[in-house]
């Protein structure tokens, strides 16, 4: 199921966007893995080092927890919470012990961490009208690590939109780099790359084949960009996934090469969790890709079925794929 395999103009506005991209001074001295794992009925925060060992639970709070980044210092880990006694979720941020948790918005608003920005920036999801009979509006927003200075955050480009609001996904990366995929509408309604250089004013969309491309990660020199091919969408077209699987190029759309073959196509038989249709369940990513502090190696996560979703590294040239343990959404230290 799962091989290696050898083988124009943009503006930017948002504030203090020369710290978003200046790269983080803090340098950790063994990598690390935060993720989701299923225990006590939800889930919840997991920390393990890069080769499985001295893994713990982190954080005791009862309610569901998602997609959990360490800061740009490694000191703390960023997360979403849903809280039972609330209505919607909010980000909070804790000690990497679990200890010192904090919530950093606020209801009755629905919030939903996006990514931690290369200085340390937290870019998060503000949906207004959440599980009213009104359509959500959904915007993005950046606040600092101690939850101060929350403002709209905004890179706009013409004919693409507001990047994080009208496109499906956006890393910063470092460099003045902002790579995101938007939805191409036509016959096969594929999600392309697209790089924007703000110092230059540059944006250059990087793919183009019917097969969409998702789940992005930067390379922490800001030279590569790791992403999944997951096949063409469209029920005619479930049979096209010859060239699925992770790959990774340059910054600038050089040198595609695929360094793990996964079939997105794959049927895992009935379920009711997880799904592109009635009764249908497939393989896929749960979460985006995460490199590691100097880029050599990749983390991510796949769904193999109902309750089994498994967390998977690699080297970035394609050796030495290995099963970490059970979970969803990894993400490294920096």
């Amino acid at each position: 199921m799962i091989r290696q395999w050898m083988l124009s103009s943009v503006t930017v506005c948002v504030m203090t966007v020369t710290l978003l991209f200046c790269p983080s001074t803090a340098l950790p001295q063994t990598d690390q893995i935060v993720f989701l794992a299923f225990a006590d009925g939800d889930d919840k925060a997991y920390v393990m080092n890069a080769d499985g060992s001295n893994l713990h639970r982190v954080g005791t709070l009862p309610g569901h927890y998602d997609d959990a980044r360490f800061s740009a210092d490694n000191l703390k880990i960023v997360f979403t919470y849903f809280q039972l006694s609330e209505s919607t979720p909010q980000i909070y941020i804790m000690s990497t012990d679990g200890t010192n948790v904090r919530r950093l918005t606020e209801p009755p608003h629905a919030h939903g961490l996006l990514q931690i920005a290369p200085r340390g920036q937290i870019i998060y999801s503000h949906e207004l009208n959440p599980g009213s009979s009104t359509p959500p509006f959904t915007d993005t927003y950046i606040m600092n690590q101690d939850g101060s200075t929350k403002v709209p955050f905004r890179i706009v480009a013409p004919d693409i939109g507001a990047l994080g609001r009208d496109t499906s996904e956006f890393v910063l990366c470092p460099g003045r780099m902002a790579v995101f995929t938007k939805t191409n509408v036509g016959t096969y309604n594929s999600d392309h790359i697209y790089t924007i250089e703000t110092a230059r004013n540059e944006l250059r969309r990087l793919t183009s084949s019917i097969d969409s491309s998702r789940y992005l990660a930067c390379s922490p020199d800001g030279k590569k960009i790791a992403y999944a091919n997951v096949g063409a969408s469209g029920v005619m077209l479930q049979a096209h996934h010859d060239d699925d699987g992770i790959y990774i190029m340059n910054m600038d759309g050089t040198h595609a090469r695929r360094i793990v073959q996964i079939n997105f196509g794959e049927e895992l038989g009935p379920s009711d969790s997880v799904g592109i249709g009635p009764g249908r369940d497939i393989v896929q990513l749960t979460g985006p890709l995460s490199f590691n502090s100097d880029g050599s190696k990749l983390t991510y996560s796949v769904h193999l079925g109902r309750r089994n979703d498994q967390i998977y590294i690699v080297n970035t040239d394609g050796t030495e794929l290995k099963r970490l343990a059970n979970g969803t959404h990894p993400s490294f230290s920096r």
